[in-house]
């Protein structure tokens, strides 16, 4: 059975943000993953997470103003030594929360620098949060987001991130391959998974258009899902999408796709 990640950034939101992982629970998730957990103590984060018994999937990395259309700390050299404080406050919740990844945004760099140096710069930030947790057993991600939602960001493609891995030389980071994003950029979602299986660290997804819960839209996610049991998929699957009306009427593909 695939294992599905609920995040919470989008989901539950009627509810405040650590009353949405023992409601993500209680629906049937057994994982939760958030984009930001940094405003939140650490210590009530543990507390929830124990009481649930709830797996804690992925989150980002702090990333400066890129939440807020700013292009962000992780492509630019003169934003070095806010990217490497955030390596530090994003050690202390991976040391404390155990997640399984931890997600670097690229960020909105191409508005002020070229894109081979936008690059150059990341690999550099790459390498160096990388190197900062080998020693655990948290996977460093790299997502790529389409161009459309966030022009200017860095990675757009799968093709983009692999290259960069490749070109890092690092073994403990891998793609966060988002299905909305990709099928945005034009992606043949089925295609990209089978050829690049090996580098995906993690799995998102959301319809297109709308970017909406599974069924609203266009993307052939029983033909996706059916895939990743065939090739045996053992990671989460972060299901990250603004629900149409509230989420607990988003929520029959779980059962739909054989997730509970």
């Amino acid at each position: 059975m695939l294992k599905i990640s609920a995040n919470i950034s989008l989901l539950f939101t009627e509810l405040p943000m650590l009353d949405r992982i023992k409601a993500a629970c209680d629906e049937g998730f057994t994982a939760f993953e958030l984009h930001f957990p940094y405003e939140i103590p650490i210590e009530e984060l543990i507390k929830v997470v124990e009481k649930t018994k709830m797996n804690v999937s992925i989150f980002n990395f702090p990333a400066g103003d890129f939440p807020n259309g700013g292009p962000g700390i992780a492509s630019i050299s003169e934003r070095e030594a806010h990217f490497r404080a955030s390596v530090a406050e994003a050690r202390m919740y991976v040391e404390a929360l155990k997640p399984y990844g931890v997600n670097m945004l690229s960020g909105c760099p191409l508005k002020y620098t070229k894109k081979k140096l936008g690059e150059k710069i990341f690999i550099k930030n790459l390498i160096y949060a990388a190197q900062r947790f080998q020693d655990t057993n948290t996977l460093m991600l790299i997502e790529p987001i389409n161009l459309y939602d966030r022009p200017n960001y860095l990675i757009n493609t799968t093709f983009e991130a692999i290259e960069i891995i490749k070109k890092s030389q690092l073994q403990n980071v891998k793609v966060l391959f988002d299905i909305y994003h990709m099928h945005r950029m034009g992606e043949d979602i089925k295609k990209t998974i089978i050829n690049n299986f090996s580098y995906i660290g993690h799995i998102q997804f959301a319809d297109y258009p709308g970017r909406n819960q599974p069924g609203t839209g266009k993307i052939k996610f029983e033909e996706i899902f059916n895939t990743l049991k065939k090739l045996k998929y053992d990671r989460w699957i972060g299901a990250e999408y603004n629900p149409k009306s509230t989420t607990y009427n988003s929520l029959s593909w779980l059962t739909q796709f054989g997730f509970i």
